[in-house]
């Protein structure tokens, strides 16, 4: 079973996984992926033309993973790293799962950033939108919504997007799910219809497709074509695209591909704008030192922040310096966008002892 971890809003890496939750409903959170600087290629042996050329792959990997942006090969800096992939290697190792020789890779976090940051393209932080996706899939004339039952479809989606670092569930399509959804609504990709259906899983946002093929019934080049229509609605944001596709198995790396492409271009930071610069906050609704130290873990987590300092504590709350390697809005946003801390607006009355960027802390 694939891996993730729950948090609120944006960085960090340790071993690639996902975990997928089964006991619904879920809390309203962004996930935290782990394993961005992780890259892992399909190897023939252990010989040094097998790991020179596994680096080189696993290293693009991570870049495409960490920016979200599959033409990032193409730049010219990148280009460059690309041919000494070692410079930026960490630890690599081998792992052999279902009969197939693996070799991992482990990538320098900072230079990488900092490989991203002078090439000026722009970072996708670790905290990434947990996105649902209801597929309606038409075979040989019979149409059906995929559930996360359908290996064959799922494991497949679920190889891509762990691939591109995209936190993913399939719907279960219990009976649950068969009162709340149609595959009419699937099919007809009516984003308003699935919101109860959604509800139950909580995602951050949804992906909503049809995949059929061309009818063999017209005179066309295209006719044993795949076609892909699909929508992703993210924050009431809807991102339509269509796709020719000629295998079936090219479907699913496509459609995640252009989900996670669309994704990173609304969450990704400009790496080009890192600066030096300090942020302070403060949070009150702190009970005690192991609170203050988990809140502290909680900030480093968003990507715009490098490190988070505790200040001082008093009868305010606890007074945090950030450390920004991107501006001090994408801290705000982060922070507006995460249900565990509640901005707090002073009062009138309140307004000569005013304390900036003030937050109460309602997580656990």
């Amino acid at each position: 079973m694939d891996n993730f971890v729950r948090v609120g809003g944006y960085k960090k890496s340790l071993l690639w996984s996902f975990i997928i939750f089964i006991s619904l409903p879920f809390s309203v959170f962004a996930i935290e992926v782990n394993g961005l600087y992780l890259g892992k290629i399909a190897v023939d042996g252990q010989s040094y033309q097998d790991r020179s050329k596994a680096y080189d792959e696993a290293l693009a990997q991570v870049l495409i993973r960490v920016t979200g942006n599959q033409a990032v090969l193409s730049q010219p800096n990148i280009r460059r790293a690309l041919k000494q992939p070692t410079e930026y290697l960490i630890q690599y190792s081998f792992v052999e799962e279902e009969q197939q020789l693996y070799l991992q890779a482990n990538f320098n976090e900072k230079l990488i950033n900092q490989l991203v940051k002078d090439a000026g393209i722009n970072l996708w932080g670790a905290r990434r939108p947990l996105t649902l996706w209801w597929i309606a899939l038409e075979e040989d004339g019979t149409r059906r919504i995929v559930a996360d039952s359908d290996k064959q479809v799922t494991q497949a989606i679920k190889q891509q997007t762990k691939l591109r670092g995209v936190p993913s569930l399939m719907p279960i399509m219990d009976i649950e799910d068969q009162m709340n959804v149609s595959i009419t609504d699937v099919w007809g990709r009516f984003a308003q219809a699935l919101e109860a259906a959604n509800e139950r899983y909580q995602p951050e946002a949804s992906v909503i497709a049809r995949v059929y093929r061309q009818s063999t019934q017209a005179k066309s080049v295209l006719t044993q074509d795949w076609i892909v229509q699909i929508t992703l609605v993210d924050n009431l944001r809807k991102f339509n695209a269509e796709f020719i596709v000629a295998e079936l198995e090219q479907v699913w790396p496509t459609m995640v591909n252009w989900v996670s492409d669309t994704l990173a271009q609304q969450y990704a930071i400009k790496a080009q704008q890192y600066s030096s610069s300090n942020l302070h906050i403060t949070i009150s609704n702190v009970e005690n030192t192991g609170q203050a130290v988990a809140i502290q873990k909680f900030l480093t987590t968003i990507s715009a922040v490098d490190t988070a300092l505790i200040k001082k504590i008093d009868q305010a709350g606890v007074e945090y310096q950030l450390q920004l390697i991107g501006e001090a809005i994408d801290v705000l946003e982060a922070l507006a966008l995460d249900n565990r801390v509640e901005k707090i607006v002073p009062i009138f009355a309140d307004a000569d002892n005013k304390i900036d960027n003030l937050y109460r802390w309602k997580g656990r």
